[in-house]
């Protein structure tokens, strides 16, 4: 009752009337108490309706407007600098998000902003506050900025919808929603993107290779980001290396003109919207290969600009749900699309990288003395719980294990034994330079009437590709070709001495 002081106004009057009856006594105090009960009701029930009705006209407006085109947009801008010692650096801004979605009010909704007006008595210049509901994002969300967290709110104030004026109103206007937000913790920028150059060594220093490479990136290891299209690519060169004589991407424009830090002058190349390979996605590179009328000079320098956008968020926010003014969720017609924006400017010199030639070992020359050397020979089935054991050793170590295929079992020249071959393939990194390698696994199972082998022996054979520039990346692609031996090895003995168990996540029991 202390919100409401006409009430226990009503309330005492109702309280003197019987006093009065009490003293005048008989019938015509009973008919008094009666006529004063019912006056003192029907008062307090206009004066509570009329609270009530004030208490609404404060409250927003529930309004439902049709949602299109709801997406999540998240930016990352970063500057890749590859210096002439070598050294490669990449820093990166605050990844800032969006979420951008198109909302249109229609009659149903102008009709509820006007009967508001109407029983509050607000004119078309006063604030009448509406609320549409809220998007909501999805997943382990890292986030800060909006201030309540991971639900944004729909609201704001009729005078801003074009159809909620007092004249000339349209039958319907679209409102755009944008709301913004910051990631916290800042993801890797060294890990989102790495530009690249080279110059192919057996063509007369005439082709410039550019790889670009998206790292396995995203708050879900498991599940990383990949490359949806790269929008635009410009690279800037020195007009010096003459016109252009060749590419493996169609190119959309050449123009020549401005002068780089350096004093030269530059030739423009620009490609747009890059469709990627099956094989390009699984790689998760990209090669552009250039050809030049002249030699690409070694101590010359690259720059130039990428817009690229990758299926996914970094924040770890996987999708957006709407609720409506009431709290109850509500269908969204369009596909609502998560992605991140890639913003790079880069400026790499050439002068470290020289020619980039690419060595194999075992060298299939022989020269390496360890021609098609096998990892070892091991008295263990090669079954998937060994190829199980071994990928997971490979990935706890650093190997990214791209593919593994298992050719169909075949008998040998014995009843009883059946031949296995296993094709395991993959990439390490030195550096921002890939190293591919290619494990073949073989072998024969031995069977005794049950299903299960009883015994097999497996072989392993590894070889590894990868570019160099120098003696230590070339000393690199062998040291790599060693540690990936070393894990091997060291995995089959521990299966092979756990006589082939594994317990529920693949390693040997």
């Amino acid at each position: 009752m202390g919100g409401w002081p006409d009430v226990r106004i009503a309330a005492a009057a109702l309280g003197a009337i019987c006093l009065i009856a009490l003293l005048i006594g008989g019938a015509s105090g009973l008919v008094i108490v009666v006529c004063g009960a019912v006056a003192a009701g029907v008062t307090a029930y206009v004066l509570l309706r009329q609270r009530l009705v004030e208490a609404r006209a404060g409250l927003p407006v529930p309004l439902h407007p049709k949602v299109a085109d709801l997406h999540l947009i998240e930016r990352l801008r970063v500057r890749i600098a590859l210096e002439p010692g070598g050294r490669y650096t990449v820093q990166s801004d605050p990844v800032d998000g969006w979420v951008v979605a198109s909302l249109t009010f229609g009659a149903h909704d102008r009709d509820r902003v006007a009967g508001r007006r109407r029983r509050s008595g607000l004119g078309p210049d006063d604030e009448v506050p509406y609320a549409a509901g809220s998007f909501v994002l999805q997943g382990q969300a890292g986030i800060v900025g909006p201030e309540d967290g991971a639900v944004l709110p729909i609201g704001g104030d009729a005078r801003e919808v074009a159809t909620f004026a007092a004249k000339d109103a349209p039958a319907s206007s679209t409102l755009e929603f944008t709301r913004s937000y910051r990631l916290s913790p800042e993801p890797d920028g060294l890990a989102s993107l790495w530009i690249t150059p080279s110059i192919v060594p057996d063509a007369e220093r005439h082709v410039l290779v550019v790889d670009i490479q998206w790292p396995e990136v995203g708050r879900d290891r498991h599940n990383p980001l990949g490359l949806d299209t790269i929008d635009v690519l410009r690279i800037n060169c020195p007009v010096t290396w003459g016109n252009v004589e060749g590419h493996n991407h169609e190119m959309v424009r050449v123009a020549v003109g401005g002068v780089a830090e350096a004093g030269q002058e530059i030739r423009t190349l620009e490609w747009e919207h890059l469709t990627l390979s099956d094989e390009e996605r699984e790689k998760r590179c990209l090669t552009m290969l250039i050809q030049f009328e002249h030699q690409v000079e070694a101590n010359d320098n690259l720059s130039g600009h990428l817009e690229a956008t990758l299926d996914g968020s970094l924040s770890g926010a996987d999708g957006i749900r709407a609720y409506n003014a009431l709290g109850e969720y509500r269908n969204v017609p369009d596909p609502i699309r998560v992605k991140t924006r890639v913003e790079a400017d880069f400026s790499l010199s050439l002068a470290s990288i020289r020619y980039q030639a690419v060595r194999v070992y075992p060298d299939r020359a022989g020269t390496d003395g360890e021609r098609d050397t096998p990892a070892g020979e091991y008295g263990i089935v090669p079954d998937h719980r060994t190829v199980i054991a071994l990928t997971n050793a490979l990935a706890g170590a650093g190997y990214y294990v791209k593919r593994v295929l298992d050719n169909p079992p075949r008998s040998g020249g014995r009843a009883d034994v059946v031949q296995r071959y296993w094709d395991i393939a993959g990439r390490h990194y030195q550096g921002v330079y890939p190293i591919d390698w290619h494990l073949i696994l073989t072998g024969e199972e031995r069977h005794t009437g049950d299903v299960r082998p009883e015994a097999g022996s497996t072989n392993v054979r590894i070889e590894v590709r990868g570019p160099f520039t120098d003696d230590c990346m070339f000393e690199g692609v062998k040291e790599a070709w060693r540690n990936l031996h070393d894990v091997t090895d060291l995995t089959l003995k521990r299966q092979a001495t756990s006589g082939g168990r594994t317990d529920e996540s693949g390693w040997p029991a």
